[in-house]
């Protein structure tokens, strides 16, 4: 490349300058290894670390005349960064947001990083073998740092020789006394990352040493993802190996319908009822993994068709679920469970839309490049690279290794595989470079004809936003911010003029009316919410039970007993919160005709300090004036 005026500029002046950065960006990965280290914990320093960062940028503009190489994730990766800064402003608590905003910012860094500092052939290859030998570091630690005790399958003896001499340690600090144990499935998601590209170099690598290497790399870091017993990581292993083995050899495409066939003789041999009737039951392993899940991904898409614009904020899943969204089995889940999911809620459906270009443009770029390499080592790079990414997708399907510190070695399959394939075919984009702005370009047309086209839906999810960032803060030992409340009524009372279907909004505006002390406004907004929820109670918060009802022939149940079992559910999980004693009181009484009930479900609220404690009291008093009506009358105050 030719140096541009600026460099030419700077060179004349003062070439020991000029030389001494270049140096420095040639060196920019050994930089770059401390400042990711200490934002692999990120704490109040932080900010200070991620400086490095930017001013690395700044050395390459000026000893290489460009801040970073032309890379086709571009676009994906600036809209992403919107998406992330968009999640941090709507969180309920930043604390919690904290560390997932860095860790996507360490990721996009590391990403440039490794496209600006693998320059050449003998460095992608030299950095092929680190990661192989990392993974079998990671690895090694994972065996005398893992808490055996969460596996979920089988108790094994092997478990028991493994001490537990390392610690995770906590956000924000390296004292070891100060973490826990790594969780094995969080270990696992990282591990089945690197696994493709330790299997791909034990294959395809040059050199006998390099692949006897990868060959114990794959050996090793095989036999701990099997002690996990995480069957996401396995799931993403085996689509990778797949994936892997058909681009060495084609006739491994004949294991697809070898694989359907066995799973049709398997459901004829075993009664494909009876294996859908052990997966929705929740007193076998099996049926308890599924209709969790089942349950978080109910609530998680309950948040985005609220929130599609700008998600529920990051890493804010634990805060918006419990207080806002509970489920059916749900106690406290830290994600969803679902790799795309979790993404949307985190940036919002613009942010998945960056996060799916970017593995399509990762994808198109590897792709290519395999296919016109005849370079025996870059090959086994490449394919290795967009194995691990596989991988990632796969074990993401059950799994979330976004929300994990081991899903940041995505970003470092990604920056390797984008610099192999910029040796090997330089344009790697789908798009010719004037164009390869077009998805960012879609993607913002998109967001804004939404926008356009569906201004209720944008009222409320802002509003929405407003409110569980008010409530968030609202609570009996804190002082309450009237004058945020009232902004966050306001505008949720707009938004429900023009979508007036969400049980939750109203859920949401009945609460904030609790806490302003309006309490005839709060209870008509929980009336409202009861009514859309007694729509269809089990397909909106329990389908799996449906499914299980029709599988065993059963007949339909009353739809508000079934919504009594969803609201006790909530009063028994969450007992010091007035709003679900008021949501169960007001189905005994009004649709299931137990007034005397209602008033047991409101004192035991009293009993158990459920706040705000206004509504309930005047709840109470509203069935203690009905009492004294006729028939005909309590019928008519309803009405």
């Amino acid at each position: 490349m030719l140096p541009t005026k600026s460099s030419n500029s700077l060179s004349q002046k003062n070439p020991l300058v000029k030389s001494l950065l270049e140096r420095v960006a040639d060196h920019e990965l050994a930089i770059l290894a401390p400042v990711a280290l200490l934002l692999f914990f990120p704490n109040r320093w932080a900010p200070l670390v991620f400086s490095a960062i930017p001013l690395l940028w700044v050395i390459r503009r000026l000893a290489r005349g460009r801040c970073s190489a032309a890379t086709p994730l571009d676009g994906a990766t600036l809209l992403l960064l919107l998406a992330t800064g968009v999640g941090m402003a709507v969180a309920v608590d930043r604390t919690l947001s904290w560390a997932r905003f860095w860790y996507v910012l360490l990721g996009l860094a590391l990403y440039y990083g490794l496209v600006n500092g693998l320059p050449t052939r003998r460095r992608c290859i030299a950095m092929g073998d680190l990661i192989v030998v990392g993974g079998m570091g990671v690895a090694l630690l994972a065996l005398v740092g893992t808490d055996w005790s969460q596996v979920r399958l089988l108790d094994l003896e092997v478990y028991q020789i493994f001490p537990a001499w390392i610690r995770n340690p906590n956000w924000g600090g390296f004292v070891p006394t100060r973490g826990s144990q790594f969780n094995p499935r969080a270990i696992s998601m990282g591990l089945a990352m690197l696994f493709p590209l330790a299997l791909s170099q034990s294959l395809l690598g040059e050199g006998l040493k390099r692949r006897l290497l990868s060959a114990l790399a794959v050996l090793l870091i095989g036999f701990v993802l099997l002690l996990t017993q995480s069957l996401g990581a396995i799931a993403g292993v085996i689509v990778a190996a797949f994936l892997l083995l058909t681009m060495v050899n084609r006739w491994f495409l004949l294991l697809i319908p070898l694989a359907v066939g066995l799973g049709a003789l398997s459901a004829w041999r075993y009664g494909a009822e009876q294996l859908a009737l052990v997966l929705l039951s929740t007193d076998h392993p099996l049926g308890i993994a599924v209709t969790l899940r089942l349950d978080m991904w109910s609530r998680a898409l309950a948040m985005l068709r609220d929130m599609p614009y700008t998600g529920i904020g990051l890493d804010s899943f634990i805060p918006i679920q419990t207080q806002f969204y509970p489920g059916v089995l749900l106690g406290a889940e830290p994600h969803a469970h679902n790799l795309f999911l979790q993404v949307a809620l985190d940036l919002g459906v613009p942010g998945l839309l960056a996060f799916l270009w970017l593995l399509s443009a990762f994808g198109v770029a590897v792709g290519r490049a395999a296919a016109r390499s005849s370079d025996r080592g870059l090959r086994a790079l490449l394919l290795g690279s967009g194995a691990g990414v596989a991988a990632y997708l796969g074990s993401g399907l059950i799994d979330v290794p976004w929300s994990t510190k081991s899903g940041l070695a995505l970003w470092g399959l990604l920056g390797l595989g984008v610099a192999v394939s910029r040796l090997v075919d330089d344009r790697g984009s789908l798009f010719s470079r004037r164009w390869r702005w077009a998805p960012l370009l879609a993607v913002a047309g998109l967001t804004v004809l939404g926008l356009l086209l569906w201004p209720g839906l944008r009222l409320r999810n802002l509003a929405l936003v407003e409110a569980h960032q008010a409530l968030a803060a609202a609570g009996p030992d804190r002082a309450v911010d009237s004058a945020a409340l009232e902004r966050a009524a306001s505008s949720l009372e707009r938004a429900l003029e023009r979508r007036p279907e969400s049980s939750q909004a109203y859920t949401s505006l009945g609460r904030l009316y609790g806490w302003l002390g309006r309490d005839a406004e709060a209870l008509e907004a929980f009336r409202r919410g009861v009514e859309l929820d007694g729509r269809a109670p089990l397909h909106r918060y329990a389908p799996w039970t449906l499914w299980r009802r029709e599988l065993l022939g059963e007949a339909e149940t009353d739809r508000w007993q079934d919504l009594v079992s969803v609201y006790a559910q909530w009063k028994t999980r969450y007992p010091g919160r007035a709003e679900h004693y008021v949501q169960l009181a007001r189905v005994w009484e009004r649709y299931l005709g137990d007034p005397a009930r209602a008033r047991a479900v409101l004192e035991a609220g009293l009993a158990n300090d459920a706040q705000p404690e206004g509504v309930l009291r005047s709840y109470l008093d509203d069935l203690a004036i009905a009492k004294s009506f006729s028939p005909r009358m309590y019928t008519n105050y309803h009405e």
